[in-house]
């Protein structure tokens, strides 16, 4: 490997700031910083940045630390640099532009050889490699800024669909309790009609018992009779309007029924798929237990594929403190993570919940949507808390 024929301080300092920023990670920053007794304690810059600033400052002239970081940056670059095509740098260069999936080197790496070894290695090369690199950020970060917002539009929607299946859902339930009333009012017309049937099957022989018609009318017997036909008469129009009312709403609640269901597989994206190795927690979730309070009671089977798909154990309380909490305690007991979706929980039930987690230190989340997306983002959540802690 040839050796350094240009020092770090006699670069140019757009190179030293790139090979500092892309080759030096900030636990490296914080050692070279407690090294040398070096503070940086302006409270409105990063830290990584106040960092980094310092460094390419200190290592524009000779002096410890720029001998020091150049002997770190010199040894990271000794693991790479055969991969690094040191022979003819305008080729490089242009390959960086053209092909950069076919660089198997880092950007950093490649800067730090043309600049320290490159057989033109000058200032003319350091500015053609920088240019590529600085353009090449803006690009990611423009790229990267757009997916932001088109991410952020996207969960929009997806909140916009939660929020119409919950009100469909909604509607759902006030239809089938008005259909159960219908049908109920339907039963009690059917007793009347059969009652005034078995009253018609004993009519009074008005030319046997020896009386006037108009005695007989006046018999209360026979009122009785004329008012149950007039019943009669007036329940079988109801009864009708009725089944026809009746039939309507149950054209309707299977329109509804039909319709949630193309929003649930719509919004859950074929729940079937999270059986497959793509889960994003899957390697977290692994023999957790999981602990659902609350939810819809239509999606436990989906819950509960999503949970042990992962390799996660799944258990599920329907938020009901109304006979005390032991219930909804035994129930969190040995739990990794509980998750209490909030629009479907009341505010007692959160709190209970919260109270129960924190005496037997568990973690618990409150994920405003009850849908399989709701609890799948919480999980994600979680898993990316156990990996960052």
């Amino acid at each position: 490997m040839v050796k350094p024929c240009k020092r770090i301080w006699e670069l140019q300092s757009s190179t030293v700031c790139k090979v500092v920023g892309m080759g030096l990670l900030l636990k490296d920053l914080q050692r070279i910083a407690r090294k040398f007794g070096i503070s940086v304690s302006d409270p409105l810059l990063d830290e990584e940045f106040a960092l980094h600033t310092t460094m390419v400052q200190l290592c524009s002239r000779d002096n410890p630390v720029s001998r020091f970081t150049e002997k770190l940056i010199e040894k990271r670059f000794l693991i790479h640099g055969k991969k690094v095509p040191l022979e003819d740098p305008i080729r490089t260069i242009e390959r960086v532009q053209e092909n950069p999936q076919d660089v198997r080197a880092p950007l950093w790496a490649i800067l730090w050889g043309l600049a320290t070894r490159g057989r033109l290695a000058d200032a003319k090369i350091e500015a053609a490699l920088f240019g590529c690199i600085h353009m090449m950020e803006h690009r990611l970060l423009r790229d990267h800024w757009r997916s932001l917002h088109s991410g952020a539009d996207e969960a929009g929607r997806e909140m916009g669909k939660d929020g119409e299946i919950l009100s469909l859902k909604r509607e759902l339930l006030d239809m089938q309790w008005a259909n159960r009333k219908l049908e109920k009012i339907i039963e009690g017309m059917r007793n009347q009609i059969e009652s005034a049937a078995s009253a018609q099957r004993f009519p009074v022989n008005v030319a046997d018992s020896g009386l006037s018609s108009a005695k007989c009318l006046q018999c209360p017997k026979n009122r009785k009779i004329q008012d149950l036909k007039a019943l009669l008469a007036q329940t079988k129009y109801c009864n009708c309007e009725l089944e026809d009312e009746n039939a309507q709403l149950r054209e309707e609640i299977a329109g509804l029924l039909e319709e949630l269901n193309r929003y649930e597989d719509v919004l859950a994206d074929k729940p079937s798929s999270v059986s497959d190795g793509a889960c994003p927690f899957a390697r977290n979730l692994k023999g957790k237990k999981v602990t659902l309070v609350g939810g819809i009671e239509s999606l436990e089977c989906w819950y509960r594929q999503l949970i042990e798909s992962a390799g996660g154990q799944f258990r599920r309380h329907d938020g009901s403190c109304g006979g005390g909490e032991q219930a909804l305690e035994d129930c969190i007991s040995g739990s990794d993570l509980v998750v209490c979706p909030v629009e479907v929980n009341s505010h007692n039930a959160a709190q209970s919940v919260k109270r129960i987690c924190k005496a037997r230190g568990v973690r618990c989340c409150f994920p405003r949507s009850a849908s399989l997306s709701g609890l799948r983002k919480a999980l994600q959540e979680h898993c990316a808390e156990l990996q960052v802690a």
